[in-house]
């Protein structure tokens, strides 16, 4: 089964040289092989049966069946597996539309030699952050600019979201396949999602992209520096063959509609996917965030309430440090009024002394020669009393004395009588008794 076979039949369908509204004649694809190496010419559109004249150039609604009839088919450089070449890409965006819109975005000079160069959408880049109340709600990446042009600044330890600018239109017989820039990924971004777009895709991507660094990143989307995502084009196996579609089937839609009535298990591109225009679309009310961004909000948060608390606990030391010295002045100033009423009352009652001490010496003054003289008046009369009393004495132990001395002027007399009456009988014994001898009547 190949296109080929309905060009090489005698018997062609009425549409497919039916002449197309408003669709244009497709210029056969220049060889550029020949000009990027040595290598002999290869085989060109011209030199190949021609294979542009069952389809035209794509129109919404009108015309799009170059999405599944590959108007490429018999150019044999156009295989399965077959990444597609810079020419052969302009070609299929120039004459048919598809790969990339042409009208808004196409710019050739980002075409590679095999690969074509999207950049950032201008108006059209978010995250998820967590607001004051702690809910989790979209950003609008804040843009900047520099010599280099205007950029993106995507956060440290964050995930990000960032449309493309160009709208992609796949045909069901080709596959996407997308990747950041190597200047993005040596900064520490990383591209957050599997690189293939599935055929028949159609609209703009949205490029969930890692900051694990930390520091913030600029993401180019004007000037020389603004190339961002690197898409190739492969070709598929064979998707259909043109005898299976009726002729006047036109639009995606009518081609839904009738493999669904054959119940053909070919699968297409899910409508949903197809209708998704913008990042919401794609996270079915999801808000992701990055881990990192969380635990760096949870900590900026703690970071906040730890400063919150040592900022209460520094306005509470100072409300302390104020109270203290209110306290400490009122204790200085009542120390103070004691001291003072202290000195007062030591002044008031030095004062008192002092008057009372004039008083004393004024009353000393008045009193002195008189109370002395009383004084020596009494002590005279005493000493005279005195002095006459011993006078008494004195004549009282002088008669005595005179007495006591008579007394032993006789005890003397006596004594001497007594010793010569002794000594005279010594010597006459018989005198002596006879004198000794009472005497009758004595």
């Amino acid at each position: 089964m190949s296109t080929g076979n309905a060009e090489t039949s005698n018997k062609p369908n009425s549409g497919d040289t039916a002449p197309q509204t408003g669709a244009s004649t497709p210029q056969p694809l220049p060889d550029h092989a020949s000009e990027r190496n040595a290598h002999p010419p290869a085989p060109t559109l011209a030199s190949s049966p021609p294979t542009t004249a069952a389809v035209g150039r794509f129109i919404a609604g009108t015309d799009e069946r170059c999405l599944w009839v590959d108007p490429l088919a018999n150019d044999p450089r156009v295989k399965a597996g077959a990444v597609l070449l810079g020419d052969i890409i302009d070609h299929y965006v120039r004459n048919f539309n598809v790969l990339i819109d042409s009208k808004p975005s196409y710019d050739v000079g980002k075409l590679k030699a095999g690969s074509y160069t999207m950049t950032p959408d201008e108006n059209d880049a978010c995250t998820f952050v967590l607001n004051d109340t702690g809910e989790v709600e979209k950003k609008e990446l804040r843009k900047d600019r520099d010599l280099n042009g205007q950029y993106y600044v995507v956060p440290c330890n964050s995930l990000v979201y960032i449309k493309l600018k160009q709208r992609l239109r796949l045909p069901f017989y080709l596959i996407g396949r997308h990747n950041l820039k190597i200047r993005y990924v040596y900064k520490g971004l990383l591209l957050g999602t599997g690189p293939q777009v599935d055929p028949g895709f159609e609209g703009n991507l949205f490029i969930p992209l890692h900051n694990f660094t930390t520091s913030d990143a600029k993401v180019y989307i004007t000037g020389k520096q603004n190339s961002f995502v690197s898409i190739d084009f492969v070709r598929t196996t064979p998707f259909t063959d043109n005898l299976d579609i009726p002729v006047q089937t036109r639009t995606v839609n009518e081609l839904r509609q009738y493999l669904q009535t054959l119940g053909n298990p070919r699968v297409l591109i899910e409508e949903d996917k197809v209708k998704r225009r913008t990042v919401e679309d794609y996270l079915d009310g999801d808000k992701p965030r990055s881990q990192l961004a969380q635990f760096q909000s949870a900590y900026q948060r703690f970071e906040e309430g730890t400063r919150e608390e040592v900022r209460k606990l520094k306005l509470w030391a100072t409300i302390e440090r104020i109270a203290l010295f209110i306290t400490v002045g009122s204790l200085s100033i009542a120390t103070v009024g004691v001291l003072i009423a202290t000195i007062n009352c030591f002044r008031g009652f030095a004062a008192d002394l002092k008057t009372e001490t004039r008083e004393v010496r004024q009353l000393v003054a008045t009193l002195k020669a008189d109370g002395l003289e009383q004084r020596l008046s009494l002590q005279a009369s005493n000493s005279v009393r005195s002095f006459t009393g011993v006078q008494d004495k004195i004549s009282s132990l002088a008669s005595s004395s005179l007495e006591t001395a008579s007394n032993v002027a006789e005890l003397n007399n006596r004594l001497k009588r007594v010793e010569a009456r002794l000594m005279q009988s010594q010597r006459d014994p018989t005198n002596s008794a006879s004198t000794n001898a009472p005497k009758p009547g004595s």
